[in-house]
């Protein structure tokens, strides 16, 4: 890849294989993988502080290649992502770093939904945490399931994690509601530490059990730890039928969404450009120091994770090397 330097494999998925790299001039590090030209077309029409940068990308030197594959160049988040914060924390993270977090991600949502854009596929794993000084940045990632869904469109194709499906999702009618029901269950994982809001047994029944069962599902009741608004937020978020389900628009108009202050700066706008700056705001307003004490805490466990996974990573080098 002219222009880069390869740093190490982050991860290997259906898409292929990630790398971390290293722009030779700037020295700016970014992932890289294989990818369709769906993403980065939708990449090149959705830049947005809550969602993963995009860079640019290569066609790969395969011959004849239907798919039409691409090297694709990402901005790096050098966190981690939600599910590997929640695995970590074992507990709630609290309620106002998690009301943070869920409105950033559904900030970058508003973003794609503006453009008539469905994720389809959104669940912790797929939120990324940027390790910024101030605990870091919210960010949706993995965009191999999004669809672009004209106005009164439904869909019918099946696709994303079945954890996260809405029943519409089931009956294979949906549109971009979908992404509300997923992001409530996001919101009620980073509240409990973990738990899914649906009662089921996931240990003792398999996906497709809970799949086929979903429409005629109870959602477990509301824990006494999540303040009522967050309570009442959730279940607004996770109506079986679509119609009484908001729109992410909606969402961010709630109060304790729309009132964390520093959405506050943000939600006046609803098209957000891409050279915005949240902390700027932040400092102008002298609410820095508040931002930095409820991230604190976190920075420093996204920074011992970030830690771990390169020591992790030196060990199998290192065994791959005494093993040949």
């Amino acid at each position: 890849m002219k222009g880069y330097r390869f740093l190490k494999r982050i991860s290997e998925g259906a898409y292929g294989i990630t790398y971390q790299v290293e722009h030779i001039e700037s020295h700016i590090r970014c992932q890289s993988r294989q990818e369709t030209l769906s993403e980065i077309e939708f990449y090149e029409k959705a830049h947005h502080p809550f969602i993963i940068d995009f860079k640019e990308s290569f066609p790969l030197p395969i011959k004849d290649d239907p798919a039409h594959r691409s090297c694709l160049v990402l901005e790096y988040a050098d966190g981690c992502d939600l599910r590997n914060m929640l695995n970590t924390l074992k507990k709630p993270i609290p309620e106002k770093l998690a009301l943070m977090w869920f409105a950033e991600a559904c900030l970058g949502l508003a973003r794609m939904h503006e453009k008539r854009i469905a994720h389809r596929d959104l669940k912790p794993e797929n939120i990324l945490l940027t390790c910024g000084r101030h605990g870091g940045v919210a960010k949706i990632a993995d965009f191999g399931c999004q669809k672009y869904i004209r106005e009164d469109e439904r869909q019918t194709y099946q696709i994303g994690t079945g954890q996260y499906f809405a029943p519409e999702k089931i009956k294979k009618n949906y549109d971009m509601k979908v992404d509300v029901w997923s992001m409530g269950i996001v919101l009620y994982e980073m509240l409990t530490g973990g738990e899914h809001p649906v009662e089921f047994d996931f240990e003792k029944y398999s996906l497709l059990e809970y799949m086929m069962e979903l429409p005629h599902l109870k959602l477990k009741q509301m824990p006494s730890t999540i303040s009522k608004p967050c309570q009442e937020l959730i279940i607004s978020m996770l109506q079986k039928d679509p119609l009484q389900r908001p729109t992410i628009a909606q969402v961010l108009g709630v109060p304790i969404v729309y009132e964390m202050k520093f959405l506050r700066s943000l939600h006046s706008k609803s098209q957000i450009s891409k050279s915005f700056n949240p902390l700027q705001r932040l400092k102008k307003r002298k609410q820095e120091q508040q931002a930095q004490q409820l991230h604190q805490p976190y920075h420093q466990l996204l920074q011992r994770l970030q830690s771990r996974h390169n020591q992790v990573r030196q060990t199998c080098s290192v065994n791959q090397c005494s093993i040949s």
